[in-house]
């Protein structure tokens, strides 16, 4: 059984439980904690915090039309299960002009990228820089030359294109339904 958490276009705050769960945000600048169990988070529109916590997560910050100055955080938790970090759909990125989604606890061992299904590696590029989190280098992700999204305190050197990341029609979605 699968729990459905609503909001709506006001900022708001839903917190998943233990078990499955889809959170909706929809507008406005949301935080949604799926907790434990396998997750589906649902950003919408706005600037957004998603925590997966526990269980197999899928993080999706942006909307199905490109966000332009959406700012979203997602964060797949400390646990060592996998989680998706979507950035994209069937046919574009979630992030276009000054936006882009920080990638937080992303693990290159069981972590993946999830981009758009027309994607090619030679249309995403990758490289070191220091916007978010410690000290640390950041990965830095370009899609068609804007920036889509920082991976916080990975460098590139334990990122690879043809094991990071995947297409989103590649990804059984049954873990969540």
């Amino acid at each position: 059984m699968v729990n459905y958490i609503t909001g709506n276009d006001s900022n708001n705050v839903l917190n998943g439980t233990n078990n499955r769960d889809r959170l909706y945000g929809y507008g406005g600048s949301d935080s949604l904690i799926g907790y434990g169990g396998n997750d589906a988070l649902f950003g919408g529109s706005g600037s957004d915090f998603l925590l997966g916590g526990d269980g197999i997560d899928w993080l999706q910050g942006g909307t199905g039309s490109s966000s332009t100055n959406d700012r979203d955080i997602l964060d797949g938790g400390r646990d060592t299960w996998t989680d998706y970090y979507v950035l994209g759909n069937q046919t574009s990125s979630y992030y276009t002009g000054s936006g882009y989604a920080t990638l937080r606890n992303f693990n290159p061992a069981y972590d993946y990228i999830v981009v758009a299904d027309n994607f090619s590696t030679a249309r995403i590029t990758l490289s070191l820089g220091q916007i978010s989190g410690s000290s640390a280098a950041d990965t830095l992700i370009r899609m068609n030359g804007d920036l889509v999204g920082v991976v916080e305190d990975v460098n590139i050197a334990n990122m690879s294109l043809s094991v990071n990341f995947i297409r989103s029609n590649r990804v059984n979605q049954a873990i969540w339904t």
